[in-house]
């Protein structure tokens, strides 16, 4: 697993999603879906045009180029209907291998909209925050910031830290934040944007480091106390 320092300080939409949604065709679909409803249009304003005419043409003749229109975009249809169980089940691949990437991760993961929306939590940040599972269910990143703050040591400048990021929503962070039952957490958050430049939202990773943490400090105790013991022993 990689650690936060190396993560990439902006995630593309399919990044914090994780995996490859296979979008690239959608627009295809879309772009054929909006050429089929304009020749539907076209072939209306056709049918208009003619019956308002002083003196319209052969009604067989009207049917028979309205209906050659029809046949042509109902078989545009066929296609994008042949295609459709390919794309479902590549989203269906994508989706499993999107579960399976945040419930193995190291680290608590929440994945907000820009709507203020939940769209992607794990159960290692509901470990870490200690998430009732009625929090969970109701998709609101209000509520659950409100409840992160409450289990702070430091609720203001954790706070801060947040509201920061949402008023400046290309930066990203990294730090540390201590929590009131003593716990270290290393907290990293950056921007998910699109591959076209567009803001998605916001993703979060929390990871508990107190272990380490105290390893440091023993570390840290191991050489101050030689250094001393050192010292003593050197001749002044």
């Amino acid at each position: 697993m990689t650690s936060l320092t190396d993560t990439q300080n902006v995630y593309t939409s399919s990044a914090a999603i994780g995996s490859d949604l296979s979008t690239a065709q959608l627009p295809q679909f879309e772009k054929l879906g909006h050429d089929i409803l304009s020749s539907l249009e076209a072939i209306a304003r056709q049918i208009q045009q003619s019956v308002n005419q002083p003196d319209p043409p052969p009604i067989n003749d009207t049917i028979d180029s309205v209906t050659s229109q029809i046949e042509c975009q109902i078989e545009s249809l066929r296609a994008v209907f042949t295609q459709l169980p390919k794309i479902t089940q590549q989203l269906n691949r994508a989706h499993s291998l999107l579960l399976a990437q945040r419930e193995t991760s190291m680290d608590g993961i929440l994945v907000v909209d820009e709507c203020d929306r939940i769209v992607s939590i794990n159960q290692k940040f509901c470990d870490f925050w200690n998430v009732p599972p009625e929090l969970t269910k109701v998709r609101d990143d209000h509520k659950m910031l409100s409840h992160a703050v409450s289990q702070t040591a430091n609720p203001e400048q954790f706070l801060a830290k947040v509201q920061h990021l949402y008023n400046h929503p290309t930066e990203s962070s990294h730090d540390e934040i201590l929590l009131k039952d003593g716990r270290m957490g290393d907290r990293y958050s950056a921007p998910v944007i699109s591959a076209d430049g567009e803001y998605f939202g916001r993703v979060w990773y929390f990871r508990d480091i107190t272990e380490r943490k105290q390893h440091e400090r023993a570390l840290e105790a191991m050489n101050e106390t030689l250094e001393a013991s050192v010292q003593e022993r050197t001749p002044a």
